[in-house]
């Protein structure tokens, strides 16, 4: 019975590690404060690890905040705005979105779409990447031409999530489970 249960279980493992991490899409939680403003929502991504591109991104929704008694706006991906991602300064990994601020590239959430007069977005520029025209490595938000940004330097987390347990690491644990139910009923 318990070598059975061995050679399901290492059959079980076998197929499990070919499931792909980056398979999940994962949803970030994005909380900036910019000088007086602020962003927060989320940013979907595929679930891919490393340097994002633009269709990495599956969906976003950000409401931006500039204060000065200007109402915040939501920007919803697909129904108000899109997204455009430039260079290798965006990284993902599985809790957390990262921005090399001191690198080249950029992340630009806009309503209501990038390049668009009227602008109202959410960039986050690398050195001289001029998503917004400012160029010097910014966290930066606008709504109908009130612009804050906060100058960053370094890699910083623009966004994290909590840690949800992937299905191969659910289906180990039930592994180890069913195997400690049968060495016990064994041993009794």
């Amino acid at each position: 019975m318990v070598q059975k249960f061995l050679k399901v279980a290492a059959a079980t493992l076998v197929a499990l590690s070919g499931v792909a991490a980056d398979a999940t899409p994962v949803t970030y939680n994005v909380d900036e404060t910019i000088g007086a403003g602020s962003v927060v929502g989320t940013i979907q991504t595929d679930g891919k690890t490393g340097v994002l591109a633009t269709a990495d991104i599956l969906a976003f929704s950000l409401t931006l905040n500039v204060g000065a008694g200007k109402t915040p706006l939501a920007i919803v991906d697909g129904v108000n705005a899109s997204d455009e991602i430039g260079g290798s300064a965006l990284t993902a990994t599985s809790s957390a979105l990262d921005f090399n601020f001191s690198g080249s590239g950029f992340a630009l959430f806009q309503s209501p779409y990038p390049g668009a007069a009227g602008m109202n977005y959410f960039c986050v520029e690398g050195i001289n990447s001029n998503c917004t025209l400012n160029g010097n490595g910014a966290d930066s938000v606008d709504i109908a031409g009130t612009d804050l940004h906060k100058i960053d330097t370094g890699v910083v987390q623009i966004g994290t999530t909590s840690t949800v347990p992937e299905p191969a690491s659910l289906a180990l644990v039930g592994l180890a489970l069913v195997g400690l139910a049968i060495a016990r009923k064994k041993h009794a």
